[in-house]
């Protein structure tokens, strides 16, 4: 479901299977009903405040609306309605990464807003270090899989030295990929 689409198709399907408007997705996710209106339009590209907020507050996977890979649903925090779980993300994005998704089999973590910035931080600054340019659909490709990276190794993830270690981890990985990359 979705593969075929592009991504204002793919908002379009979330508003149908939510049974949302545009003006109820604009209320849900907190952007406004003209951006919502140019990402369906396919005049502006999707930001990374909308799909933070689909996946917060809808359960719909960010890296489904980007790509139209995996499952469209996502587990919601536990103060929202129960989703469908989470499948594995299958095929890979224009940066090469296979696992893009908010989460894996077993260990689903709801998108954290403040980390995802700190993440799309992160690879911004990498991929400036490397003189590597970046679309915008790859930055937030490669964000997602750093926040899902980094989330993944955390037995807690309130734990700071823990998300330090892992984020060392994963920073470690991410420039070895961009030195091939660049090589």
């Amino acid at each position: 479901m979705g593969e075929q689409l592009g991504v204002p198709e793919r908002i379009r399907e979330v508003c149908e299977f939510k049974s949302l408007t545009i003006k109820d997705l604009s209320k849900r996710t907190g952007v406004s009903y003209r951006t919502i209106q140019n990402y369906i339009g396919g005049d502006r590209a999707v930001g990374s405040e909308f799909l933070t907020a689909i996946s917060t507050h809808l359960g719909i996977s960010a890296s489904w609306v980007l790509t139209g890979e995996g499952s469209m649903s996502i587990p919601l925090p536990s103060s929202e309605q129960p989703a469908q779980p989470i499948e594995p993300e299958q095929g890979s994005g224009p940066s090469g990464r296979t696992d893009t998704s908010l989460g894996s089999p077993g260990h689903v973590i709801p998108a954290d807003s403040m980390r995802l910035m700190f993440c799309s931080g992160v690879v911004t600054e990498e991929y400036a270090n490397n003189g590597i340019e970046m679309s915008k659909e790859a930055h937030l490709l490669e964000t997602l899989w750093v926040y899902n990276k980094m989330m993944s190794q955390l037995p807690d993830p309130t734990d700071g030295v823990a998300m330090e270690i892992a984020l060392g981890k994963t920073l470690q990985e991410l420039r070895q990929h961009l030195a091939i990359k660049a090589g």
